[in-house]
């Protein structure tokens, strides 16, 4: 059935489809009647009529189809995958569970349990199940319980006599133009936030970290003799295996319910365990099942066991690991990983956040869209249009790969692109005459396991420093491998090849420090680094051929560099490891973060001449002094193609501004400069293109995302100026004093305690009020600073800490009542024998449009107002009616703020902004560009 365009003539083939249903209702409702039936005669029309291309009339391969239709059997009472999975380009969007219309949707318990264990499973926002007769929409972000009554979670219901009348809002949200524009995200979040709704990866982090926690502490508790080495792996490897094994039990590749059988024993439950785990090593033939003696030997009690395999069946399970996304695992252990097993002076296991993760803040992994992103734009662009044959010798590189997000994109994404290139009309008999494709049903093809197993071993590399992060990578890559194959593919496999189902990961996925090289002991007394130094320090030879990537780097490095490298402050690190780093790293130079290393690196080790390196990093990278050597670094050894400022919100859970960069060896023409935000990306708010010279010959070299070119000849301009306020003023950060609860009150108690101003007291042009005091005396303060800052007859205060996403970045305001300033506030003292500028004329300038126009763009990426930025504030030089005009404006403004009289102040501010217009000599167009940002 071709589909319908005119939404006049939908409407009518609806009303033909419910008049046809109404008439032969009586031999619908016949328990006989199946439910393929319905579908073929109901549902396909009735979706085709939202514009899905249910039959595939545009011919596209598999992973692309616009519905994925399943002829689903069951096993021990639960169907492997719901019927119909609609999508857009390869996302899955919403399930379908189709029913016969004898069955009663709106109060049966077991079909609405069904659908909400797959749509929840996939992390998907809604599902539908429907028997035609009756339609209902569930909100499958809520935790399914297999005692839940059907209408928990359910969002609307109908029945097939009211289609008619809700056809508007069905169209408005299921209509596939709509649901790509975000109709479905719309729907669920105007639905209202509903109780008990929770984010899939939570919950089932929940459930192995449970795991993880009685495992750790039967073992311990069981077998004095294991070490915590032994007991973190072991625990690792039980629950890969499990999880694992379940998997492949969902896919038919091993007998339904297995593992369950083997719980059920009476005794010895683990032996019997780790006599399925040796059997599945000869099977597989990869390291997940490597036989471990010690782990083999442990004991471990049946019921801990037990309860843990029994919870991961249908009807208990609420999870359907038959469609749980590889990608969302992956998600969930990136959390897991966070946390590590402790053992007690009297051997009790306990779980505890990893040293490294605490001063992080936490564990945050990387939301699809922005993997997605980054690899779409490097191996993407280097897979353009190339045959398999040139894509062997594309290498890809995760260098911080923790539980290996980036690796699956750029694996995914590699995937899909042989498939399409071989189910080209001209290329489908050879590809399948080869052993690359096979035909799954009519008109689809997958790709064979040995094809898959080719494009992971040849192009997927990574390295992590955690062990447990390398073990969780491989799993993720495995299981990925094992998408789409079933117990028929893998039975062909088994009988007709020598190939194993799993492949060795041991050359592609590596353990070690990516930063740190063997010559990090050179000089170094051996004896003072025991056993588990050397093991946190793991250093690593990327030039080794067994232990690294020899073979690679000799052939001049990696094609691809992704990732998301770790964000750890210089403070963050051990002493021994931060003197190896500024020795080793030209880039490291005052406040570094970790993040700029692993940039510098893959600039100038890991990347090969024509490679391609894209990270996403914090926002610090594009203008923070910290950085000016790793900008110059990489300005200077790569083309920067696209710089693309996102903002907050990337990472869940964490505010931190972030950034992605593509950098290219290949020369380019320009670079293109997109800022935008986490709800809209990667459509900008603003684009525009540079020259990446511009950049070159700025100050510090900084990426000024938020400076256009004609802004940034501006900036330019007045960045040359003959007189900053450094040169004429002398500023100071305030007095820190080490103790506030201490040395600050609301009192003045004698006369050595001083008025005292913090940034929260400053406001602009506003007087600094009489409300805080300070215990002045320079032995016992932490960082009292210079008395005649604070005692000069008049000066400055500025606010210290100001928010990156405020338009007004400078407030100021005028003390002559000798206050003693905060560390939260900046002071400026005019020097007489620098300036016959009155700090008055100052004030005004500081506190204009156009100065804090330049001083967001010049520096974008900071919250703190640092003295040496307004240093960096020029400053023109009036004749003397223009400071008499300027100070008599702001002796105005001083008195109207006092009197809040906010039309003077409105009033005073434009004429102040128009002749600091004029004293720095901008043309009109110059001006609507300052004014605009406002």
């Amino acid at each position: 059935m071709a589909i319908i365009k005119d939404i006049n003539e939908k409407r009518q083939a609806l009303k033909k489809l419910v008049d046809t249903f109404k008439k032969n209702y009586d031999q619908y409702q016949a328990a006989e009647y199946k439910e393929q039936r319905i579908r073929t005669d109901y549902l396909n029309k009735f979706f085709e009529l939202f514009d899905w291309d249910i039959s595939n009339e545009e011919g596209a391969i598999e992973e692309f189809r616009d519905v994925v239709i399943e002829d689903n059997l069951e096993i021990s009472g639960a169907q492997k995958s719901p019927d119909f999975s609609f999508r857009i380009g390869s996302d899955i969007v919403f399930y379908v569970e189709a029913k016969k219309p004898s069955v009663n949707i709106k109060e049966a318990i077991p079909p609405a349990f069904q659908l909400r264990r797959y749509g929840h499973s996939a992390g998907l926002k809604i599902s539908i199940l429907t028997d035609f007769h009756e339609f209902a929409i569930y909100d499958t972000t809520v935790k399914p319980s297999k005692n839940d009554k059907p209408s928990v979670a359910r969002l609307f219901y109908c029945t097939y006599e009211e289609y008619e009348k809700q056809f508007d809002f069905l169209y408005g949200v299921l209509a596939k133009e709509n649901v790509r524009k975000g109709s479905i995200k719309d729907y669920i979040t105007g639905s209202g936030v509903k109780k008990g709704t929770s984010q899939l990866d939570k919950e089932f982090l929940k459930l192995i970290e449970t795991w993880r926690s009685e495992l750790a502490k039967n073992i311990a508790r069981n077998n004095k003799r294991a070490d915590i080495g032994g007991i973190n792996m072991a625990v690792q490897k039980i629950i890969d295996r499990v999880i694992f094994l379940r998997i492949a039990e969902e896919k038919g590749i091993e007998l339904y319910e297995n593992l369950l059988n083997i719980s059920k024993r009476e005794k010895d439950v683990f032996k019997l365990l780790a006599e399925y785990f040796d059997k599945a090593n000869r099977k597989y033939n990869s390291e997940l099942f490597k036989h471990e003696a010690f782990i083999n030997d442990l004991y471990i009690d049946d019921d801990v066991l037990s309860d843990i395999i029994s919870g991961l069946y249908y009807p208990e399970c609420p999870y359907a690991f038959s469609v749980l996304p590889v990608e969302i695992l992956g998600n969930i252990y990136e959390q897991f990983l966070g946390k590590t097993i402790r053992l007690t002076e009297g051997h009790q296991a306990k779980i505890e956040e990893k040293p490294e993760v605490r001063k992080a803040g936490g564990v945050y992994y990387t939301p699809k869209y922005i993997v997605d992103y980054i690899v779409k734009n490097t191996v993407g662009e280097k897979a353009k249009g190339a045959a398999p044959k040139e894509i062997e010798k594309l290498k890809i590189l995760d260098p911080a790969c923790g539980s290996g997000s980036f690796l699956l994109g750029a694996y995914s994404y590699l995937l899909n692109h042989h498939l399409a290139y071989y189910t080209k009309r001209d290329n489908i008999n050879k590809a399948i005459k080869n052993g690359n494709i096979f035909q799954a049903h009519a008109n689809s093809y997958r790709l064979t396991i040995q094809e898959k197993q080719k494009i992971l071993l040849n192009n997927i590399f990574g390295v992590d420093i955690d062990a447990q992060a390398v073990e969780v990578t491989k799993l993720s890559l495995l299981l990925k491998l094992m998408e789409g194959e079933s117990d028929e593919s893998a039975g062909q496999l088994f009988k007709h090849s020598d190939v194993k189902l799993l492949p060795n990961l041991s050359d592609n996925i590596k353990c070690g420090n990516s930063l740190i090289s063997p010559d990090f002991y050179k000089g170094k007394n051996l004896s003072l680094f025991n056993d588990e130094a050397m093991r946190k320090i793991n250093v690593f030879d990327w030039n080794d051929k067994g232990k690294g990537f020899g073979e690679i780097m000799a052939r001049g490095g990696f094609d691809c560099v992704i990732g998301n490298p770790p964000y750890l402050f210089i403070t963050e690190i051990s002493g021994v490891e931060r003197d190896y780093f500024f020795d080793s790293y030209d880039t490291s130079e005052y406040r570094f973060d970790v993040y700029g290393l692993f940039i510098e690196k893959s600039i100038t080790e890991l990347l090969q001449r024509k490679g391609a390196l894209s990270f996403i990093v914090p926002h610090t990278l594009l203008a923070n002094d910290s950085f000016s050597k790793l900008r110059k670094c990489v300005l200077e050894n790569s083309y920067l193609s696209s710089v693309v400022d996102i903002g907050p919100n990337v990472f869940q859970g964490a505010r931190n501004e972030t950034m992605i960069f593509i950098a290219q060896k290949v020369a380019s023409r320009s670079t293109r400069v997109v800022s935008t935000n986490s709800e809209i990306f990667p459509a900008p708010l603003k684009s525009f293109t540079i020259n990446q010279k511009e950049w070159s010959i700025g100050p510090k070299y900084a990426w000024n995302v938020n400076i256009s070119p004609n802004e940034l000849k501006l900036i330019a301009r007045l960045n040359g100026m003959d007189v900053k306020l450094g040169d004429i003023c002398s500023i100071n950060q305030g007095l820190r004093t080490g103790d506030n609860a201490r040395y600050l009150s609301n009192s003045k108690k004698s006369n050595i305690w001083k008025h005292a101003a913090g940034g929260k007291e400053v406001g602009r042009y506003k007087s600094l009020t009489d409300q805080l005091f300070v215990y002045y005396d320079s032995e016992v303060l932490d960082a009292p600073r210079r008395r005649e800052i604070f005692d000069s007859p008049e000066k400055l205060v500025v606010q210290e800490i100001r928010n990156i996403t405020l338009l007004r970045r400078i407030i100021a305001t005028y003390d002559n009542r000798q206050f003693y300033c905060l560390q939260s506030t900046n002071v400026i003292n005019a020097l007489p024998n620098k300036t016959e500028l009155k700090i008055k004329y100052l004030l005004g300038a500081l506190n204009s449009n156009l100065i804090n126009y330049f001083f967001r763009k010049r520096f974008p990426s900071n919250n703190h107002i640092a003295s040496n930025q307004l240093a960096q504030i020029p400053i023109a030089s009036p004749n003397s009616d223009q400071q008499n005009n300027m100070v008599a404006l702001v002796d105005q403004m001083l008195a109207a703020q006092k009197a809040q009289n906010q039309k003077k102040i409105d009033l005073l501010d434009k004429r102040i902004d128009d002749l600091v217009y004029e004293l720095y000599r901008l043309t009109k167009e110059e001006i609507k560009m300052v004014e605009g940002m406002e």
